[in-house]
């Protein structure tokens, strides 16, 4: 993961760097690697960058087209960047790197705010125009990138973290009344616009927005909905089984692209256990697991997570979480790190399986209902 934070002031103030760079040096754990900014008078971005694909310096951000009229700071991974780069080149892109930023760059040079009905991936987007004096903020179908925006009369602030915005803006640490009370009904976040916080919030999935500096307006296009009945025509006269398999095979496949080791969280279920064994069996690629183990019989899921791993051959690590010393400073570190409480005890195992990692792999391949803090 990588962590992307701006600002905006709409009377024209002018953004120091030490605002960008205060931002940005809180969610330093999201991206260890590098640390850039940008400044065009009353606005400013920055980035924290995990080097994942070409980890030389040409993939530190924020990053500029060839012409250096557009600039974007990002966080995710377009899988399909490769296709996509062949066909920008055909039609007279320009590529000074590896990366799929550049790809996301071209691609919106080129196609316009239309770009992102192209890439599959999961992404969260600041990208400027500096000529039109432009913003262009996008995420992903499903939100698996978190970005947090906050438009008030005087400023207009994004980022990968709530608390960004509060390390400069602390008078907007006020709660959400009626989130929090959603959340102690129903065990509920995220299901919308509504974060703990009453000003702040989550900017809507599979949303493209403009924001044009000149006069503070901002623009939202809903780029994708889920269109049932499209999708039953589509798939009315195919194999199910089969095509699923092919999509999931796929959908690994363009996942272990990196240029840095690949792992895998497992958990001994259908999920984590299928994408281990594609990974395995389909592409002969061994990769480290990581796994959550329990003493407690109903929650010990080890018997199904070492079956997997002896059929794959994979290099198994278990992380028993219970072994912690404080779990009570594990707690508070998960609510720090995930802005607000979470849903269920699981996202605790999930904290203590990415801690465990450590430095064995860069990347983990994940499965999950409801996304985690990436």
């Amino acid at each position: 993961m990588c962590g992307i934070a701006g600002i905006i002031y709409k009377n024209g103030k002018k953004v120091e760097k030490s605002v960008i760079t205060e931002m940005t040096e809180v969610m330093v754990y999201r991206g260890p690697d590098a640390m850039g900014s940008f400044l065009d008078n009353n606005f400013g971005m920055g980035h924290r960058r995990l080097s994942i694909v070409d980890l030389s310096e040409k993939g530190t951000q924020p990053m500029f087209s060839y012409d250096r009229r557009y600039v974007i700071a990002y966080n995710g991974e377009i899988y399909n960047y490769l296709v996509i780069k062949k066909e920008l080149q055909k039609l007279g892109g320009h590529f000074q790197n590896n990366t799929d930023t550049e790809v996301i760059l071209e691609a919106y040079r080129i196609w316009g705010i239309d770009c992102t009905k192209r890439f599959n991936g999961m992404w969260s987007f600041a990208l400027y125009d500096i000529e039109k004096r432009c913003l262009f903020l996008s995420r992903d179908r499903f939100g698996v990138k978190p970005l947090y925006i906050l438009d008030r009369e005087d400023v207009f602030v994004f980022a990968s973290e709530i608390k960004c915005i509060t390390a400069v803006f602390s008078d907007e640490k006020v709660v959400d009344e009626i989130a929090v009370a959603r959340y102690m009904h129903f065990i509920q976040e995220d299901a919308d616009e509504h974060t703990f916080y009453k000003n702040i919030q989550n900017f809507p999935r599979a949303t493209n927005m403009k924001y044009l500096l000149k006069d503070n307006r901002r623009i939202n296009q809903v780029y994708w909905r889920i269109d049932v009945n499209k999708f039953k025509k589509k798939w009315k006269t195919k194999n199910p089984y089969r095509t699923f398999r092919r999509l999931l095979e796929d959908a690994v496949r363009i996942r272990l692209q990196a240029d840095v080791p690949v792992g895998a969280s497992l958990s001994g279920g259908l999920d984590s256990s299928t994408i281990v064994s594609i990974a395995k069996k389909k592409y002969h690629t061994t990769i480290n697991t990581f796994s959550s183990i329990y003493k407690e019989k109903e929650c010990n899921e080890k018997e199904f997570i070492d079956c997997v791993n002896i059929d794959t051959g994979a290099n198994a690590h278990y992380i028993y979480p219970d072994k912690s010393e404080n779990i009570i400073e594990d707690l508070k570190k998960l609510i720090y790190y995930h802005d607000g409480p979470c849903e269920s005890a699981s996202p605790y195992s999930g904290y203590c399986v990415y801690r465990g990692v450590g430095n064995k792999v860069k990347v983990l391949l994940l499965q999950f209902s409801h996304p985690p803090l990436l």
